[in-house]
């Protein structure tokens, strides 16, 4: 999700087909054209939507979510992380009234797919797909776009967050990997686990491929650390590409 909206047009409203919940507390949604005469359009791997809510109290809200599956028959999906109050924010609006009050049948408001964290599909290059907590999502938009495909492009995955079990689409990663002939995944986890590195994502961990092209998207801290990495590494930042997750894209600058 991202916090600002820009200013794209509302496509015709679209029907929720498909209403997924993932251990990990997300919820995938899968939408087509509430009026087939009027098909959802097609997009890039890596790009996302506006979904227009109205909630209880008339307020019509719109929030940014990443397509998570590839182009295909005219469906769009994306993934809805709750966020519930703290100390520090509110809870989530729109993100709460989506998890909980839409299910198939449905009708939501969606603009056109857009979004700059995109994958070059003409190119033959390495990929690295970096993420923290609910910026995996872009990235499995791309691989699922790779996995559906004849492409045998290398693969670098390498993914941190708090603990296996808040680790969206955790499995859905894992089985995208699988599926590809020249993939292979890390995992961060800030408490320990079996199967991954324990601690804050690391570059020098990482065998970078030469050449490769490098998708980031995260919250500040972890995008801004990250390509600091890289730069340390000598990595040039016309091969880095990054979202960040929050409307503060300054941090970045």
């Amino acid at each position: 999700m991202r916090s600002c909206s820009p200013p794209t047009p509302i496509c015709s409203p679209a029907c929720s087909t498909a209403v997924t919940n993932d251990p990990s507390g997300v919820v995938t949604f899968v939408v087509e054209a509430a009026d087939p005469a009027d098909p959802l359009p097609d997009f890039i791997p890596g790009q996302y939507v506006s979904v227009g809510a109205t909630l209880p109290d008339g307020a019509r809200q719109l929030r940014q979510y990443s397509l998570v599956h590839a182009p295909r028959d005219g469906r769009l999906a994306f993934t809805v992380r709750p966020v519930a109050a703290t100390a520090d924010q509110p809870a989530g609006e729109v993100s709460n009234w989506l998890t909980t009050h839409v299910t198939v049948g449905d009708n939501l408001a969606i603009t056109l797919p857009f979004g700059d964290l995109t994958l070059d599909t003409a190119a033959s290059t390495p990929v690295v797909l970096i993420s923290a907590g609910i910026g995996i999502t872009p990235m499995i938009g791309i691989l699922e776009y790779l996995a559906a495909g004849t492409a045998q492009r290398q693969v670098l995955v390498a993914h941190a967050d708090r603990n296996p079990d808040i680790h969206p689409l955790r499995t859905v990663r894992r089985d995208l990997v699988d599926a590809l002939p020249n993939a292979d995944l890390e995992l961060w986890y800030e408490q320990p686990s079996g199967d991954s590195r324990t601690g804050t994502l690391t570059v020098s961990a990482l065998d970078l491929p030469a050449e490769a092209d490098i998708y980031l998207c995260g919250g500040a801290g972890f995008l801004q650390s990250v390509r600091a990495q890289l730069t340390a590494a000598g990595v040039p930042l016309t091969r880095v590409h990054s979202e960040l997750f929050s409307p503060d894209d300054w941090l970045l600058r």
